[in-house]
């Protein structure tokens, strides 16, 4: 299935669900926070503290509502307003349990809404990244998304196109299987479930060596090395191997002047026994101060693990990225790389996607 431009997103999240939640002994009625926002996933009834939780596995809705598509390609909900809202998710990619791992926002339909409705929503979740998706416009793709930051725009969408493509599938917007996600002039494959997916990449780029003193000054981190490598599929990241102390005390300064020519520092240890990297990704240059997780820099850790001699054998290699400890947001990234003649020529990066809640935005 693709979404075509111009052709509402199907799959309705908005549909009426409160027989469902009075059959689970519900009454109908709101059982969300101030926000809006509905946790995801507990049993049903009364509790001694008086919350009402939800049955473990359902998504059901506590509150009879219309809603059906409009001109504009928004869902509007009748609460006996004329409020337009727009539905919104919330999940944890590459999380090792509930509310862990990298948090993500995906609005499943932003047809319709302006580049200043998009920059507001994204800064009221305030995930590290909102996916906003759209019918696709390029050949072969299947939706497109259009991928904020609280405080402006991306232009990339790797980071976050796993999260995005197994919440589609989980709505029944997309089935599951290969789908193909467009953001700006890239093409990302997702192989995905309603519990997960796997990103790949062809054609790395070069790799090339930069001087890590003033990013390791930036984030508390001796500079041991007379030079590092900076790696990946596009965009590249700057990589830094550490030992685990140093890794452990490392303290972002945001205000270096570094960042303003550098945009990240993707600091690691690496155990060649069990082919696992812990890791801490700075990126003030993408406007994340630390990450929890992040799939394109797991897909370049791969490319600078052949550059640096590390995996050489030609093959598919499979190794482990940890990250977010330190936020107390573990995340585990299960990676492979591809080499031919030496050089790293794939990888894909693979994690579990956990819902964790969901709700509605008022537009007006």
């Amino acid at each position: 299935m693709t979404l075509h431009k111009g052709q509402p997103v199907p799959g309705n999240p908005n549909a009426p669900r409160r027989a469902e939640h009075e059959r689970a002994g519900g009454t109908g009625e709101r059982d969300t926070d101030r926000g809006g926002h509905r946790k995801v996933g507990h049993a049903a009834g009364p509790t001694t503290d008086g919350i009402r939780h939800e049955a473990r596995g359902t998504t059901t809705d506590h509150q009879a509502r219309a809603s059906g598509p409009t001109t504009d390609g928004l869902r509007h909900e009748a609460h006996g307003t004329a409020t337009d809202h727009i539905r919104y998710e919330v999940v944890d990619m590459f999380a090792d349990r509930p509310l862990t791992g990298c948090a993500l926002g995906v609005v499943p339909d932003a047809s319709g809404l302006s580049d200043e409705d998009l920059a507001a929503v994204a800064a009221e979740l305030n995930t590290s990244e909102t996916a906003f998706v759209l019918p696709a416009t390029a050949p072969g793709a299947t939706h497109r998304v259009r991928v904020f930051t609280p405080t402006g725009e991306s232009p990339f969408g790797g980071h976050s196109a796993i999260g995005t493509a197994a919440t589609l599938v989980r709505l029944g917007v997309l089935p599951a299987g290969r789908v193909v996600q467009e953001c700006g002039p890239k093409l990302q494959p997702v192989d995905a479930t309603a519990d997960g997916g796997t990103l790949s990449a062809t054609n790395p780029l070069d790799s090339e060596e930069f001087d890590p003193t003033g990013l390791a000054r930036a984030c508390g981190l001796p500079a041991d090395l007379p030079s590092a490598t900076a790696a990946g599929f596009g965009p590249a990241f700057h990589f830094l191997p550490v030992c685990p102390d140093a890794l452990a005390d490392a303290r972002l300064h945001a205000d270096d002047p570094v960042w303003a020519d550098r945009t990240d520092l993707f600091a690691f240890t690496w155990d060649p026994d069990t082919r696992t990297a812990r890791a801490r990704m700075f990126a003030p240059g993408y406007r994340m101060p630390e990450d929890p997780a992040c799939a394109s820099a797991g897909l370049g850790l791969g490319v600078w693990l052949v550059s640096a001699g590390l995996l050489t054998d030609d093959g598919t290699h499979r190794f482990t990225v940890h990250q977010g400890v330190e936020l107390g947001r573990p995340s585990t990234l299960d990676c492979t790389v591809t080499v031919e003649g030496g050089r790293a020529v794939a990888g894909s990066v693979s994690g579990v996607v956990r819902p964790a809640l969901d709700g509605r935005i008022a537009l007006s």
